[in-house]
This record gives structure tokens, C-alpha cells and sequence, in this order.
């Protein structure tokens, strides 16, 4: 970790490992055989969870980044040997491959408005208990080891899992409010620079917290201002990374892989005028 360029480049190489490793061969597979796919996806996100919680356990980590606990140690060790690495996010990202799937898939299925509620309120309570069953912990009751390393191996699963129904309910028209704020097009350019806006976020902590010559509060308005602040910075600096490379890189891939266009025959010209005229005539 102490050799790491920018810590957060760490998603770059996790998404990258997954992709190519896993992602792509499940991929590959949907399209042939998808109910053979689904059953080989499932049963390889359980078993990185698995593998995760045994390490969690064996290693004795703590099950992610937490203010319970004093022993900063067990708390770096986890984002060492755990979380920065790629077996621990392929549970997720097959999820969200699944989700993909069947809203593809699935895209007209009419789905009962009973159904539709209480997937909301499993989706709900998924997240729910992620978030908060953790709020002891951080008071310094933490769990004992059993309990730590099952949370620190599944939980991402289990938020993932939460976040099914409403990608497929956005993607397939029954998302309703929360589908009309994701399609707000004042979202749309923001959501071009997500990538470049993450990869440029972290410059302007490392700055802050290096420019900092004295003790500074952790007011929450002093932090959302702070935070604020960033953000607006990030996204502008994000968006000159778009420009110089993600934008130029987007056109040479399209130019590389799309099919040329035909050109319009003499004959496909003749015809188009022949249209053109008879409808001014009309």
C-alpha cells in the first residue's frame, strides 16, 4: 500500500482483473447458454464471499473501515489485504452483471404492483440493515470474530444484492420518481464525467490536508463545505480529463470498431430526389 501511486487508483485495477477474468467469460456465456450463466454467476459470488470472510478471519482484520476500534493496525491491514483487492468485489460486480442481464432480458415483463412493493421494501431493508447494523460497532462495541469476518465477506453482496430491483425498475420503466430524478437530463453531463470527476477527487484532499498547518474542526457544515468545495473543483478539472483523453480515446474506439457507412449509389440519388420532388409536388 505504501508503494501505491494514488490509493484510490486501486478500483482501476480491481475493475480491470474482474473484467477481463471474470466478467467477460460470464458475459460470453449469458449469451449462449444465460440459465447455465445465471446458476455458474451465483455460485462464484458466493464463493469469493466465502473466501473473503475466511481471510477476514484467519488473517484477523477488522471487516472494513472502522472508527470502533483504536487499533489502526487491523483497520489499514483491512483495506490492504482486502479491501483494495479484486477478489473481494467480484460478488458485486456479478450482481450488477445479473442486473444487466435481466433487464435486457426482461424488459417487457409485466410485473404485479403487489410484487413491485415489496421488492421496494426488500431492497429497503437489504440496505438497511448494511448500514445500520454497524451503528454499535462504530461506538466501539464491536462483534466478536465469527460475526466480523461473515459481515466484512458478505455485506457487499448484500448491498449489491439491494441495489438489483431498482437498477431493473429504472431500466425497465417501473421506476417511477426515482426514475424521472436519474433520467433528469441536468444529470447527463455530470454522469459522463463520473470516471475522470473520481480519478481527480483525490488531488484536492491530498492538497487540503497538506496545506493544513494547524488543527482544523470537524463540524459537519464546516465538512459539507469543504466537500462542496471539492466537488465543484473536481468536476472542472475532471471535465479538462475528459477532454484530452477520454473524448479523443471514445472517437478512435469508434472509428476503429463501428462499420462505415455505405455511401448513397447514383441510383439510392436518383431515388431519394425522385421522393424529395414528388412530395413537394404534394
Amino acid at each position: 500500500m505504501n508503494n501505491m501511486c494514488l490509493q484510490h487508483l486501486w478500483y482501476v485495477s480491481a475493475d480491470m482483473q474482474i473484467f477481463l477474468v471474470v466478467a467477460l467469460p460470464l458475459t460470453l456465456l449469458f449469451i449462449k447458454h444465460p440459465k447455465t450463466a445465471f446458476a455458474v454467476s451465483c455460485v462464484v459470488a458466493l464463493v469469493f464471499c466465502v473466501l473473503t470472510t475466511l481471510q477476514i478471519y484467519f488473517w484477523d482484520v477488522a471487516y472494513a473501515m472502522t472508527l470502533g476500534t483504536n487499533d489502526q493496525k487491523k483497520t489499514f491491514q483491512s483495506l490492504e489485504f482486502i479491501y483494495y483487492r479484486p477478489f473481494t468485489h467480484v460478488g458485486t460486480y456479478i450482481l450488477g452483471l445479473i442486473a444487466g442481464y435481466l433487464a435486457l432480458d426482461h424488459k417487457k415483463s409485466t410485473i404485479h404492483p403487489v410484487i413491485q412493493a415489496s421488492q421496494w421494501l426488500l431492497s429497503i431493508a437489504l440496505a438497511s440493515f448494511v448500514m445500520f447494523v454497524t451503528v454499535p460497532w462504530n461506538r466501539g462495541h464491536l462483534p466478536n470474530e465469527v460475526i466480523n469476518a461473515v459481515y466484512g465477506g458478505f455485506h457487499r453482496l448484500i448491498w449489491a444484492a439491494a441495489l438489483i430491483w431498482p437498477s431493473y425498475a429504472c431500466a425497465t420503466g417501473h421506476g417511477g420518481i426515482l426514475n424521472g430524478f436519474f433520467a433528469w437530463k441536468a444529470l447527463r453531463p455530470i454522469s459522463r464525467l463520473t470516471y475522470c470527476i473520481y480519478l481527480v477527487h483525490l488531488w484536492f484532499f491530498l492538497v487540503k490536508m497538506g496545506s493544513l498547518k494547524t488543527n482544523f474542526d470537524l463540524a459537519e457544515y464546516l465538512q459539507l463545505m469543504t466537500s462542496l468545495g471539492i466537488f465543484c473543483f473536481s468536476i472542472f478539472f475532471g471535465y479538462l480529463l475528459f477532454l484530452c483523453f477520454e473524448c479523443p480515446a471514445f472517437h478512435i474506439q469508434k472509428m476503429i470498431f463501428d462499420k462505415p457507412r455505405p455511401e448513397n449509389t447514383p441510383q439510392d440519388k436518383k431515388s431519394i430526389y425522385e421522393n424529395g420532388a414528388e412530395k413537394s409536388r404534394l
